[in-house]
């Protein structure tokens, strides 16, 4: 395992986290303060960029400049999250490169999910809006299809082709099948998202391995691990 394998507690869930540090710029700041404490109180189909622009201070003409609407900015601050998740991953790895690439995989969608977890609320007000709008959908999907193709080449992962597709494909689908376990896990150290994630990263291993989508040595890689 990495040095996260023992998790340290969360911040409580009523406690939002200062994310300042991953915007790019101080109005990139701004908006993502913005829209985070906007997405706390209502759903995002509520949120405009005008409003957006008010609560963050800035001139409407500034933000056209950068974002077309208010989809574009939660894409922006959900690529800054993901980004800063994989800094913190890469930092993890360098101190472990022993670690084979399951474990790896496991420590990154555990570090992102610990990212995350201040903001609850607000994911689970952008998961409502995807269910009512497809294009949004689609665009959550590809931003998750980016950071997990960034994922996977910092454990090691560097499969090419149709086989790498299917593996991205994989691994968000584990995302998915997690993620109500996570928007609803109370435990200080996400002890019931881990085990959920260690058990569904095993089982798509295996049927990767039915599927030639990975080789059937990969799977002593994803064997039950030890997370805590």
């Amino acid at each position: 395992m990495t040095k996260r394998g023992k998790k340290k507690a969360l911040e409580k869930d009523s406690v939002m986290t200062d994310f300042s540090h991953i915007a790019a710029d101080r109005m990139d700041k701004a908006l993502f303060a913005a829209l985070w404490s906007a997405l706390d109180q209502q759903p995002l189909g509520a949120v405009s960029l005008e409003r957006l622009g008010v609560e963050a201070g800035l001139a409407i003409t500034d933000m056209y400049v950068r974002y077309a609407n208010r989809d574009a900015v939660l894409l922006a601050a959900l690529h800054a999250l993901d980004t800063a998740a994989l800094r913190q991953s890469a930092d993890d790895f360098a101190d472990a490169p022993e670690a084979s690439v399951h474990e790896k995989l496991l420590e990154g969608l555990i570090s992102r999910f610990e990212l995350y977890a201040p903001l609850r609320v607000q994911m689970q007000a952008v998961h409502r809006a995807a269910q009512h709008n497809p294009v949004l959908a689609v665009y959550l999907l590809a931003r998750l299809a980016d950071m997990t193709d960034r994922l996977l080449s910092l454990c090691g992962d560097n499969g090419t082709g149709w086989r790498r597709q299917a593996r991205i494909k994989g691994v968000m689908a584990v995302l998915l099948q997690v993620r109500p376990v996570w928007q609803s896990d109370k435990t200080t150290d996400l002890a019931l998202t881990v085990s959920s994630l260690d058990k569904e990263l095993r089982r798509a291993a295996e049927w990767a391995v039915s599927f030639r989508v990975l080789d059937a040595a990969d799977l002593d890689d994803a064997a039950p691990s030890q997370t805590s």
